[in-house]
């Protein structure tokens, strides 16, 4: 799950956390750093710049979607 696509809402809803920010809170506790993290953590040298890249890249559109949610 972790390489397959980017956490978000629906992903965390799925295991039973109604917020994505509950979930990466409770995976951080034993494992120690967030999903994300981990994410970026298990693929090779060349992926991490891929993954690193998607995630900022998806953070941002969540960003500007909630101001166009909040502005409207």
């Amino acid at each position: 799950m972790l390489l397959a696509e980017s956490p978000d809402t629906a992903t965390a809803f799925q295991v039973g956390m109604p917020r994505l920010s509950q979930f990466s809170r409770k995976y951080a506790r034993p494992f120690g750093s967030p999903p994300t993290a981990d994410a970026v953590r298990l693929c090779s040298g060349a992926e991490q710049v891929v993954v690193r890249n998607a995630l900022l890249a998806v953070s941002s559109l969540r960003r500007i979607l909630r101001l166009l949610d909040v502005a409207s």
